[in-house]
């Protein structure tokens, strides 16, 4: 069964059809004038014999405004129509246009694109004022008196959309007024809980949007939490919050740290007071009819008003702030090469909370590695692992060693603490050990690495260290319990680097005249303790410690000592490598020995065979001179040959140094460290010079060019 409606049928005195020869006169008026009424949407009506299928607009002959003069979107039915007339010419002057003032031909070219359905795409925007006008009315007045009026706000938000659509493009000052006016009426059909929704997508203005203050308010109101997605959109649309350039030019990580550090603070959401302060949104109408130059003041439900707050303005600024400082480092970098911002370079420099998952999973696959032992690799083959597609610097060195460390992995050696290392160079990797309550407490590990350095050193002298050594090594090292968890570790991982890239004897020699003569003699003694050698010990085996005191620059008178120590200490047969319980002396406990390797000698307990009778190099190390440069380098001139004598000469200069060196030779620094640079990488796969100021030098240089 089909719905009819009936038609609403009004007329004037002098109406023109579409033909000349045609027309009416209507009754005379009626001595009571007729009062306006609001056509609904879905409600035909007709207009001086112009049949219009849809209404939300008024029609009657009286409607005054605020001024009042009639309303100018009032659609009177006694004024002249023109029905000839084209909406889409021009036939009003002025943006403010009023129905009842303009010429018949307006009139009748605003009626025709009511009938229409007000979308030809160029009708002239006079028309769009005149029906925009009554929305205005319908809302802002009508709705204060008619309840009614809330099931009709869905319908005329989707009207305004519509306009938007069609006409918003056509005057700047109708996109204006229309946006503004659609805001007012979604809030006034906005539901509660709206901090529960997903936030919709809403343009940064100069001012925070009323659906983020009524949310908000909500939320107050409720006695809610701001969920950390609200907050979020807080930050991006309040002009009283200050984003910093690293927040602009890295927005997607900032989104990505800022959740990281917001709920790492507050859970989810954050609590705010409320405030007795409601809150009201100003609209400017653009009807006459409703002028104010102050504006109207439209109540927005009973929420408080989350902008008359500082308190949580100035706490998102903190977090803000603190995100932003984090990013500086990765910012700065991407905003100098904006191509390489998913680069290892510009990864290491990003903090280790929004790294990307591939990268999380390379760090949980390294600990995972680990958790069987420590490792040794090059730091460039550390780097592949991140898919690295450059060359990797000291500077890229220190960074990972520092993310590294942010997840209990350390470095030996220990970068962080003691200087630097070539990134060229190979790197042992350990798991940070958990400080027990019941530990002893951590002593000085440098006699013990040193100890371990001089006999790894005598091992591979005798092509004896391998990998199947170091498992007993490391029970070896286990046992000593002078020594924290943590530093048995790191001379565990000690042990497999020297494995792997063995330390030279002069190298080695350097270390020891480095060491005070107290250590010197510590370790010296050390060495006999665990070696367990006693005073009836085998010729050969007390001629290796001769050797190995000489080499340590340790009176051989010690040595002797030592031994008659050892001898009278009593045996054990605690099942350790050695112990403690004789106060100054430590000795093996041989059947713990003969269960490590039951087949070595007495001797070949800690790396195996160690102790073998050939001759220790002779201690004594000619430093090395550079007389190997004289003829220079490949690709190096005269100039150039001297200016890197200069610089291998210290481990780090100040830049303002080098360009007075470099001025001195008649040499642009820059340029000249450049030569240097790619002649060390032709010759030796290494940089000689990094950094900006200071400018540090690889030293490894200084060894390979030594004679």
């Amino acid at each position: 069964m089909s719905k009819t409606t009936s038609m609403v049928q009004y007329s004037s005195d002098d109406a023109y059809s579409s033909s000349e020869a045609r027309g009416f006169r209507i009754p005379a008026p009626p001595a009571q004038p007729c009062l306006a009424q609001w056509i609904a949407r879905n409600e035909a009506f007709a207009v001086a014999g112009l049949s219009i299928p849809s209404g939300m607009v008024y029609v009657g002959e009286v409607l005054p405004g605020n001024d009042g003069a009639p309303d100018p979107c009032l659609i009177d039915p006694l004024k002249t129509v023109d029905l000839r007339a084209d909406y889409n010419e021009a036939h009003t002057h002025g943006d403010w246009p009023s129905y009842s003032d303009v010429s018949p031909r307006a009139r009748g070219a605003y009626l025709k694109w009511l009938a229409d359905g007000r979308s030809g795409p160029d009708a002239d925007i006079s028309n769009v004022w005149m029906f925009f006008f009554g929305l205005e009315r319908r809302v802002l007045l009508d709705g204060k008196f008619d309840k009614i009026l809330v099931t009709e706000l869905p319908l005329i938000a989707k009207e305004l959309q519509r306009l938007l659509k069609h006409y918003g493009k056509t005057s700047p000052l109708f996109h204006r007024h229309c946006s503004d006016f659609l805001e007012i009426v979604n809030l006034l059909q906005a539901p509660p809980q709206l901090y529960m929704q997903a936030i919709p997508e809403i343009p940064i203005g100069t001012v925070l949007p009323m659906y983020l203050r009524l949310a908000i308010g909500q939320a107050l109101a409720d006695q809610h939490p701001i969920p950390v997605s609200l907050a979020w959109a807080w930050v991006l649309h309040d002009p009283a919050i200050v984003l910093r350039t690293a927040s602009t030019r890295c927005s997607e990580q900032f989104h990505a740290l800022f959740l990281k550090t917001y709920v790492a603070k507050h859970g989810d959401r954050i609590r705010i007071r409320s405030t007795e302060t409601k809150l009201k949104c100003r609209y400017m109408p653009a009807s006459c009819a409703m002028g104010d130059t102050q504006g109207i003041d439209v109540e927005i439900g009973d929420v408080p008003d989350i902008s008359a707050i500082n308190g949580p303005v100035n706490f998102l600024q903190k977090v803000v702030d603190e995100c932003a400082a984090a990013l500086d480092a990765y910012s700065r970098f991407v905003g100098r090469f904006p191509e390489k911002s998913h680069a290892l370079e510009a990864l290491v420099r990003l903090p280790l909370a929004i790294w990307p998952a591939s990268a999380m999973q390379v760090l949980h696959d390294i600990k995972t590695v680990l958790a069987s032992g420590a490792i040794a690799l090059s730091w460039a083959s550390l780097a592949s692992r991140f898919d690295a597609q450059t060359v990797v610097t000291n500077e890229i060195v220190r960074a990972l060693t520092q993310v590294l460390a942010s997840v209990q992995v350390a470095t030996e050696p220990e970068l962080l603490a003691h200087g630097k290392q070539g990134a060229g160079q190979v790197v042992a990797l350990f798991l940070m050990a958990a400080v027990s309550p019941d530990e002893y407490p951590p002593v000085e590990d440098s006699i013990a690495s040193l100890a371990l350095e001089l006999l790894i050193m005598q091992a591979q002298i005798n092509e004896v260290f391998t990998d199947e050594k170091l498992a007993i090594l490391d029970e070896q090292i286990a046992s000593w319990i002078h020594l924290s968890t943590q530093q048995q570790r790191r001379l565990m991982a000690r042990s497999r680097l020297l494995l792997q890239e063995p330390m030279s004897p002069s190298t080695l020699k350097r270390k020891v005249q480095a060491a005070g003569q107290s250590t010197r003699e510590a370790c010296a003694a050390f060495i006999v303790h665990i070696a367990g050698t006693a005073a009836h010990a085998p010729r050969a085996e007390v001629a290796v410690l001769e050797r190995l005191y000489g080499f340590l620059d340790v009176d051989t008178k010690k040595l002797y000592g030592a031994l008659h120590g050892t001898a009278m200490a009593p045996a054990t047969n605690h099942a350790t490598v050695f112990d403690s319980t004789t106060a100054g002396v430590v000795t093996l406990d041989i059947a713990r020995i003969a269960q490590l390797q039951s087949d070595s000698d007495k001797l070949a307990v800690l790396l195996g065979n160690i102790f073998v009778d050939d001759p220790l190099p002779e201690p004594a190390v000619t430093i090395p001179t550079l007389e190997s440069l004289s003829d220079g380098l490949a690709g190096l001139d005269a100039s150039h040959t001297t200016f890197m004598r200069q610089l291998i000469a210290r481990s780090s200069w100040s830049r303002s140094e080098l360009e007075t060196l470099a001025s001195g030779l008649s040499m642009m620094l820059d340029g000249a460290l450049e030569h240097i640079n790619e002649a060390c990488l032709d010759t030796y796969d290494c940089l000689c010079a990094e950094g900006d100021d200071p400018i540090d030098i690889n030293l490894d240089i200084y060894e390979r060019i030594a004679p």
